[in-house]
């Protein structure tokens, strides 16, 4: 009997989400092909098929059980110093899974039918998080409670993933200073952002 054949099927399945993020570290999602997949897994494109009807929601097997549904965050009780350590957090991806993520959230961005699903994961991990923080320097004076418009989380949230997108290493806390600082505060602590029934979406 063969190695292939006396693997069980929860091996085989470790095998092949492991083979599915090395492939995606090392081709992009374009690149990735079940033959690929199959290959690098040591297995057959037809026991892929039995399990996944395509390679998106093989992608996302591979990939969702890694990201935490929250990025848990401890205040420092400073707004400018949270902004200043959330940002990189979020990004902080590393190794094979980074590089598999990267790709990833590009092509999510590329065509946004693509793996909409697994974008979404990432964004809800990223923007518990921050809403938090946000919560916390609203209650202390120190951000405007419009600070929470959806708009304004998604900018916030943005920088993180662009350069999950396009960089090879997590943002710098100096990057992530100088964008604080120039742009970051003054859009959470501005009165030009706020809004009747801004509570509502707290």
């Amino acid at each position: 009997m063969s190695e292939r054949t006396r693997r069980s099927t929860a091996d085989v399945s470790d095998a092949v989400c492991e083979a599915v993020r090395e492939e995606l570290a090392e081709l992009g999602y374009q690149g990735l092909t079940m033959v690929g997949v199959a290959r690098r897994a040591g297995t057959s494109r037809r026991a892929l098929y039995l399990r996944w009807s395509n390679k998106d929601q093989m992608i996302y097997d591979s990939i969702a059980p890694f990201v935490p549904t929250a990025v848990s965050f401890t205040s420092s009780g400073d707004l400018r110093t949270d902004l200043i350590e959330y940002l990189p957090r979020v990004s902080q991806f590393e190794g094979t899974l980074g590089r598999a993520a990267r790709s990833v959230v590009a092509e999510s961005y590329r065509d946004p039918d693509s793996l909409a699903e697994l974008r979404e994961r990432l964004m809800t991990a990223s923007l518990s998080g921050l809403r938090q923080l946000l919560l916390e320097a609203i209650a202390r004076g120190e951000a405007n409670p419009s600070a929470l418009d959806p708009e304004i989380l998604m900018v916030i949230s943005a920088v993180s993933f662009h350069q999950l997108c396009l960089g090879s290493e997590p943002i710098s806390e100096e990057t992530a200073a100088r964008f604080v600082d120039r742009v970051l505060l003054s859009i959470v602590q501005s009165e030009t952002y706020a809004r009747d029934g801004v509570s509502e979406a707290i």
